[in-house]
Parts: structure tokens; C-alpha cells; sequence
């Protein structure tokens, strides 16, 4: 759990409290975390339209539902699912955002690591000047219904 300020901009929020299972999570000390923004955990698998949805859902005063890839201290990727609401402590005239996260990467293994590998085939393809089309699974044929794409040279 981290509790942070609610600035949405740049530099921030800024963390003001994380909680032990936060600390084991994410492998970062308290002192590490404290007064940095929650983006130290984002990397290249972080999904950035769940991170524009959670910005639009804060800055319209709604709560946040969401999961994404996260990045411990030491670099490796965990998938979290978490949510967001405004709180104000009882005794200060102040707001936060209060930030429940729960490590879910073994909950469902193989399709997470099918997605991840769609994601990097993709960033390959699109450096290499292809398009990425989705196609109907009907006109390639794949009777289980996956989504499948095809390349086309730019």
C-alpha cells in the first residue's frame, strides 16, 4: 500500500507512506520511496493506456481500477492490479491518494507471459518499419478464435 499527494503532473504524486508489503514487492528501502513519484516502478511493460485511464479517472474525482507491469528495484517486471481512491486523514485539511497493489504474475502465467511476448514481437516488428494489422481469426483460419496479426511492410 502507498499512500502519496495528489498532484497528477510531473514530478508527481509523491509517495508519503509504503507500507512492509510494499517494500517486500518492490524491493525498494522506505527511504528510496519516500518523496519519489509511483512512476520509479513503471518500465517498458507498463501499459501507458492503463496509466492514461488511471489519470483520467483521478482528475475526474473517480476511484481507479486497473493491472499492469511493474518493476522491483533490481529491474525484473511483476504484474500488479491495483486500485486507487481519495482519502483525507482525519485531522488534516489535506487529500491523498490511497494505493492498494497486489502482486498477481502467478495468477495466470502462461497468458500474461503470451501477452508480454505480443508486446515485444510488436515493438520488434513496428522498429523494423512493419505494420501491425489485426486480421479476423475467420480469414486466417484459427478455429479457436485467437487474435492474430499480420505484418506489412510500411
Amino acid at each position: 500500500m502507498f499512500i502519496t499527494t495528489v498532484e497528477l503532473e510531473p514530478p508527481g504524486p509523491t509517495i508519503v507512506h509504503a507500507n512492509a508489503a510494499m517494500l517486500s514487492m518492490t524491493v525498494y528501502t522506505r527511504e528510496e520511496l519516500l518523496g519519489a513519484s509511483p512512476r520509479i516502478l513503471q518500465g517498458p511493460d507498463t501499459d501507458r493506456g492503463v496509466l492514461d485511464r488511471l489519470v483520467m479517472n483521478l482528475r475526474a474525482g473517480d476511484s481507479f481500477e486497473g493491472c499492469t507491469w511493474n518493476y522491483r528495484k533490481d529491474g525484473t517486471s511483476y504484474q500488479v492490479e491495483w486500485r486507487i481512491t481519495r482519502m483525507r486523514l482525519k485531522d488534516e485539511d489535506v487529500d491523498y491518494f490511497l494505493s492498494v497493489q497486489r502482486n498477481i504474475t502467478e495468477e495466470n502465467p502462461p497468458q500474461q507471459k503470451i501477452h508480454r511476448h505480443i508486446r515485444q514481437l510488436n515493438a520488434m516488428l513496428n522498429s523494423a518499419g512493419a505494420v501491425i494489422i489485426p486480421v479476423d481469426s475467420d480469414i486466417m483460419g484459427d478455429p479457436e478464435g485467437h487474435l492474430m496479426t499480420r505484418a506489412h511492410p510500411k
